[in-house]
Formats: structure tokens, C-alpha cells, sequence
């Protein structure tokens, strides 16, 4: 287990990465996720076209 300051210091040199991967896998995870959608409303409606 680190002391308090090493923490600290690790968590200070840590978070801004983690900050920033956390964004770009939510940018992309949203990227996907629409993606995803429009596909799946492409489905739908020609699925509603052929009931």
C-alpha cells in the first residue's frame, strides 16, 4: 500500500490520462452507439415495410 503523498502524487499523474481515455471511449462508444441506432432504424422501418 503507497503512503498518502505517493498516492497523491500517483493520482495527480494518473487522472488527467485517465481523463482523457475515459472521454475518447466515450466519443467512441457514442460513435458506435449511433451507428449502431441508424442501422438498426434502417431495420426496423424495413421491417415495418414488409409486415
Amino acid at each position: 500500500k503507497l503512503n498518502n503523498a505517493g498516492n497523491n502524487t500517483y493520482h495527480a499523474i494518473r487522472k488527467p490520462y485517465l481523463i482523457s481515455y475515459e472521454e475518447k471511449t466515450m466519443e467512441l462508444s457514442h460513435k458506435m452507439n449511433t451507428r449502431f441506432l441508424k442501422i438498426n432504424d434502417k431495420k426496423e422501418k424495413s421491417f415495418f415495410h414488409n409486415v
